[in-house]
């Protein structure tokens, strides 16, 4: 067991304890231990046996010797998700924001109030989600997810505010599930009923919808917060679960517009912190079920495989960049200084005189370049290229032993 993977697994669990990512770290925990009580015990087993050997498995990495097993990992995991759902100095935004789930906040009002039905879209005062919540049912549906290895980064939510005059004091959260074709109704106002839906309606038809009209218009259960209520909604959710839902069958569940709207506004996809991201964090996102080569493909970007592919760092940059554009704009120096090196290297001359040409247009001299350190060499470029790429291009860098 690596010190590393302890310390990545713990600082997971605190930034967001419901990323699938802490799933995977925590099977990989228990492959190596696994392995070590094989090695150790030589196949035998006893029911105490990982009490047995909890303190000495991770001795030589664990400061205190206290060691830690796969249960102690699942409590820090429990105790992080309470502390973040009981604590009520946040509101519902900060809340799911800390769990690593997305969230889409709307002035419009979830479920209008019957009275209001045709006066089009109302707008709520935002209370809905300003106003600190005790979070049961949201707890409660958390859990349920994560015991169908649905994690915070696999689903979507809708935050609507309360109209001044409804008796609801808090305003409903409409919960999309790709991976169950199923979404949820959920507010943790008293004596608000609990709605799963079958399929995943555009949040845009609640804003003009009543309780009323989704059981016309859609398979609902409503679902009353009695005791019965988990064993309900697992129940409810669970009908048509798919393992794994197909490329075309996810991509469909999302229109272009709404996954704009998702990377705009999440400051986590900000164009400058995802091409700094390392190749493992870019393959841990997973927006609404899929990952970015799926959804760079959506936007037809030539090579989305290449993103998250075994291919070189800067082929993996410039495809990421592409999409990114696509995304963004051309507003950001950090996707456009990518694609412009890109497009002037693809100009490159492909014989020795032709890079003579273009380096004297630079001022790149024989006697210019002799009298520069190494440290300004290395700052030069030709059509985006270093001297030691050029070279390489040339076939002369091991030659003349040219580096860097």
């Amino acid at each position: 067991m690596k010190k590393n993977l302890h310390e990545e697994l713990l600082q997971l669990i605190e930034a967001e304890p419901t990323n699938e990512s802490v799933l995977d770290l925590l099977c990989q925990i228990d492959d190596n231990i696994q392995k070590i009580i094989e090695s150790r015990f030589q196949g035998k087993r006893s029911e105490r046996l990982e009490e047995k050997i909890n303190g000495s498995i991770f001795k030589a990495f664990k400061d205190n010797e206290t060691g830690y097993s796969i249960n102690n990992y699942l409590d820090i995991i429990i105790n992080r998700v309470e502390k973040i759902l009981g604590n009520s100095e946040k509101n519902i935004s900060e809340i799911l924001s800390e769990l690593g789930i997305f969230a889409l906040h709307h002035s419009q009002t979830l479920l209008i109030a019957n009275e209001n039905k045709n006066k089009g879209v109302i707008k709520g005062s935002g209370e809905g989600y300003v106003e600190s919540y005790n979070n049961d049912k949201l707890k409660s549906l958390l859990e349920i997810l994560n015991g169908l290895g649905i994690y915070g980064d696999d689903i979507i939510c809708h935050i609507g505010g309360v109209e001044k005059n409804m008796m609801r004091k808090y305003g409903y959260i409409y919960i999309q599930i790709p991976q169950l074709n199923r979404s949820v109704l959920i507010s943790d106002g008293s004596g608000e009923n609990t709605f799963v839906i079958k399929g995943l309606p555009k949040d845009a038809y609640f804003f003009q919808s009543t309780k009323i009209d989704i059981f016309n218009d859609f398979e609902v259960d409503s679902i009353p917060y009695t005791k019965r209520w988990g064993e309900l909604i697992l129940e409810k959710l669970q009908e048509d679960f798919i393992p794994k839902i197909k490329m075309k069958e996810k991509i469909s569940m999302f229109t272009t517009s709404e996954l704009l709207n998702i990377f705009q506004n999440d400051k986590r996809y900000h164009p400058d912190i995802l091409m700094k991201s390392s190749a493992k964090n870019l393959k841990q996102i997973n927006i609404g079920g899929y990952n970015l080569t799926q959804i760079a493909r959506l936007f037809h970007i030539k090579g989305a495989e290449n993103i998250l592919g075994e291919v070189r760092p800067e082929n993996k940059k410039l495809h990421l960049a592409y999409l990114l554009k696509s995304i963004f704009g051309v507003g950001y120096e950090s996707i456009m200084e990518v694609i412009n090196l890109s497009q002037s290297q693809e100009k490159a001359p492909k014989e020795a005189s032709g890079w003579k040409v273009k380096s004297q247009q630079l001022g790149y001299f024989p006697e210019v370049l002799l009298s520069k350190t190494q440290a300004e060499l290395k700052l030069c470029r030709v059509c985006g290229f270093t001297l030691s790429e050029i070279a390489g291009e040339l076939k002369v860098a091991d030659t003349y032993g040219i580096k860097g």
